[in-house]
């Protein structure tokens, strides 16, 4: 790969990475409701994802969750 192509990769992904940070602090300072309506159609709201993975079967026997898994790898 040419030095000049890499430099430009380093950059693309360090604007990136700047404007994702930038924007997600930018959401957390956000006013008490926590949404930005850019119009009618369109809206961010900041959301907290606790995370599927360890709760999505815990209600189920672990049959549910071989079941899942089964699936999962049969579909791949």
């Amino acid at each position: 790969m040419k030095r000049q192509h890499i430099i430009w990769y380093a950059g693309f992904f360090s604007l990136t990475f700047i404007t994702d940070r930038l924007t997600k602090l930018w959401a957390l300072n956000l006013n008490s409701d926590n949404s930005i309506v850019i119009n009618p159609f369109l809206s961010f709201e900041l959301e907290w994802n606790k995370g599927v993975s360890f709760s999505l079967f815990s209600q189920l026997s672990s049959n549910a969750a071989y079941f899942a898994l089964m699936t999962t790898i049969g579909f791949c």
